[in-house]
């Protein structure tokens, strides 16, 4: 399980598959214990089930399935708990968060025609195989500029940014934050096993995290509901047990 944002891939790059469209928080995927966890694959359509012609024949509209999933995690130790509270604390929308951290390798470039600046990275981002497109990298060094990613590269890592970065002093070994602002939601990776491939992406529709005691006996309450992002044409194979 993990935090995910969508990182613009959907469009421009559809062939690098659905799992290539989301990228991690640094830290994740992670695997947390699970206490019980109910799928289901609901048949969900684009507006009603039928359309009805005056003729009273009723056709069927357009719709595929929605995964359903609430789960409640094992939270025993402050270790479980401290875990799933740093997961849900990334979820809220409303509020920046902060994605992965690196520094600048060498002297950025500008291209005046284009106002891309390309930044080649000094330390690997460890999840290399994914884009940070759509998110916005922030020099704590000098003074928290800040310019939006639309491209990143591998071998070497490298971003693309709108902007000037030398207007800014961009330079060598300076630390960057990737960082995604308010107008970036949040989803949450779920798989049911520890396999990365077997990843469903979804938005949180409703959690619970909280505490009830009862006379000395504490007990941690932590509960999620989520939905798939996507609408599926066939319901995953690892759904039959």
């Amino acid at each position: 399980m993990g935090a995910y944002f969508q990182n613009g891939r959907r469009y421009n790059n559809p062939s690098e598959g659905y799992a290539n469209e989301f990228t991690p928080f640094d830290g994740y995927p992670t695997s947390f214990d699970v206490w019980n966890v109910n799928y289901k694959a609901d048949k969900e359509f684009l507006t009603n089930p039928t359309s009805k012609a005056l003729s009273g024949y009723e056709r069927g509209n357009p719709g595929g399935f929605r995964l359903q999933i609430d789960i409640a995690l094992r939270n025993t130790t402050n270790a479980q708990t401290s875990n799933i509270k740093s997961l849900l604390d990334l979820v809220p929308s409303q509020y920046e968060r902060f994605v992965v951290a690196t520094n600048i390798d060498g002297t950025p470039t500008h291209n005046t025609v284009t106002n891309v600046s390309v930044i080649t990275l000094g330390s690997n981002i460890v999840n290399n195989q994914n884009a940070y497109q759509g998110a916005y990298v922030r020099n704590i060094d000098q003074n928290d500029t800040t310019f939006r990613c639309t491209r990143f590269s591998v071998s070497p890592q490298k971003f693309d940014v709108q902007g000037n970065v030398l207007s800014n002093s961009w330079g060598d070994t300076n630390t960057l934050n990737v960082v995604l602002y308010p107008d970036k939601p949040t989803v949450i990776g779920v798989s049911v096993d520890n396999t990365t491939s077997n990843i469903i992406y979804c938005n949180l529709i409703s959690s619970s995290l909280g505490i009830e005691r009862e006379l000395t006996i504490g007990n941690q309450i932590i509960n999620m509901s989520l939905r798939s992002v996507d609408r599926f044409q066939t319901i995953p194979s690892y759904l039959a047990i």
